[in-house]
């Protein structure tokens, strides 16, 4: 499906609005609030554990398509689905200079539907900083060989999100 560069503009405009009204909500599972700060807004746009890689445009547009269920499931997840904890290195600035800290980064997954779509919500911890929402992803098809993920593809037409 190709998707119309006006419609996906006036989409991210849209989306830019809602995230950057939302300064945070309080999840009951993590009985505190998850906050809405800028990475989670470019996890939409980009990939990778520092956003550097641009994620195709479907991706993007399904992506900020599904956002606006984010705070929904967030406020009423009282079960988490998916944990993970790893350790990666974090750009950190100290006295005008970056450099990248091991630190330890924790992600929690929470699965649900609302309006009728799938969807999953990640929240991040790095280190003892706040907890951040981090993406949106729909129910996805996925077909591993040998332990990896070789193939993903949304399910569902792009047009009934």
């Amino acid at each position: 499906m190709e998707i119309d560069d006006k419609k996906f503009d006036r989409l991210k405009e849209s989306v830019k609005k809602q995230y950057d009204s939302l300064d945070s909500v309080h999840c009951p599972y993590f009985k505190d609030k998850v906050h809405f700060k800028s990475f989670g807004y470019q996890h939409m746009f980009h990939k990778g554990p520092n956003n550097i890689t641009r994620r195709l445009k479907k991706d993007q547009y399904i992506r900020m398509k599904l956002f606006k269920y984010a705070p929904i499931l967030l406020r009423d997840s009282k079960t988490v689905q998916e944990y993970q904890k790893k350790q990666d290195f974090i750009p950190v600035t100290h006295n005008n200079r970056t450099e990248k800290v091991l630190k330890d980064v924790e992600y929690w997954g929470f699965l649900g539907i609302v309006d009728d779509k799938r969807i999953k919500v990640v929240v991040k911890k790095i280190g003892r900083g706040q907890l951040q929402y981090w993406s949106i992803l729909p129910k996805w098809k996925s077909r591993r060989k040998g332990g990896k993920q070789d193939f993903v593809n949304y399910i569902k037409d792009l047009e009934s999100i």
